[in-house]
């Protein structure tokens, strides 16, 4: 009879333990994954022409939820088939519905003849084929150095716009090369 009673208050305690939630409404379980992938690879292409690819050491998918969770993102963009650029991050996130792509963490993108650009997060808009963000960037060519904050670039880095508090560097020309002042 003691045993009865003492399992009848632990289930009354759960109940009341479950009274956070507003009368009518279910109560929601913890969001545990609905599927964890580990080497995750997609690809986007037209016509059979890759366009670009995705991968991520690990993907997790929640219930009800279109996005992949990434770890270890590492994408890779084509034109004509031909690679132009690499992006890697610690972390993202997919829209297996839109493609919109959002990476995050010592994001950097390099293009294949050395543009590099460098952020804390970046999206990809594969409809309007931009890469773009509001956060601060840093963008290298050869010994050239733009910051600011906000981006929009082609996946190549060959169209790329700052929005605000552009700053730049330059380096000055050696003497050898014949400096500024032509030289002497």
């Amino acid at each position: 009879m003691v045993e009865w009673r003492s399992r009848a208050a632990f289930a009354l305690l759960l109940l009341l333990g479950c009274g956070d939630a507003e009368p009518g409404q279910p109560v929601v379980e913890s969001q545990n994954p609905e599927q964890t992938t580990y080497e995750y690879h997609t690809t986007q292409t037209k016509m059979g022409i890759p366009e670009w690819e995705l991968w991520g050491e690990q993907a997790v998918r929640y219930a009800g939820n279109a996005q992949r969770d990434l770890v270890g993102v590492r994408m890779v963009f084509y034109s004509q088939g031909e690679r132009k650029a690499v992006l890697t991050s610690e972390t993202g996130q997919i829209d297996e519905e839109t493609q919109v792509t959002v990476a995050r963490g010592n994001v950097v993108v390099v293009s294949e003849d050395g543009r590099r650009l460098e952020s804390e997060v970046l999206y990809w808009d594969p409809e309007r084929q931009l890469i773009h963000t509001e956060a601060f960037v840093k963008f290298t060519e050869g010994g050239r150095i733009l910051t600011g904050y906000g981006m929009e670039t082609d996946p190549d880095l060959t169209n790329l716009v700052i929005l605000r508090q552009v700053r730049g560097e330059i380096p000055a020309e050696s003497e050898e090369g014949g400096g500024r002042d032509g030289g002497s």
